[in-house]
């Protein structure tokens, strides 16, 4: 199967609460199960550790990474294919999550945020006996 890649526009995201000057756009993100736990990987180019924020309020997860724009001043741009700014993304998440153990970090530009399952949600082996 063959299958054609087209360049994607960034997403804004339309708030009215944030407290962040500038845009913000939604990052790509992907999301995948481990016997373990449940991983999520954003894109967040321009970010730092510094400048993400991972919260947990009443079951929703809200990822912030914060751009800075003074990086971008008194430069020419050649070409662009991106807009600067901030990034947004929230999720609600499930019960079978234990939330005292979520732990996150960034590397070049990805915001991995590890969520373990908690021990209800973990497979497990049933002994089964003789009747």
């Amino acid at each position: 199967m063959t299958e054609e890649l087209n360049a994607r526009d960034k997403e804004e995201v339309r708030q009215e609460e944030s407290t962040h000057p500038g845009r913000s756009y939604r990052p790509d993100v992907d999301i995948f199960e481990t016997a373990e736990s449940l991983v999520l990987r954003a894109d967040v180019p321009g970010v730092d550790e510094s400048s993400v924020s991972v919260r947990l309020d009443d079951g929703v997860l809200s990822l912030e990474g914060r751009v800075s724009v003074q990086d971008y001043e008194n430069l020419t741009p050649v070409a662009t294919e991106y807009p600067i700014g901030n990034y947004l993304r929230r999720f609600q998440l499930s019960n079978d999550l234990d939330p005292e153990g979520i732990a996150a970090r960034v590397t070049d530009g990805v915001l991995e945020v590890t969520f373990p399952k908690s021990a209800q949600a973990k497979p497990r082996q049933v002994q089964v006996t003789a009747g």
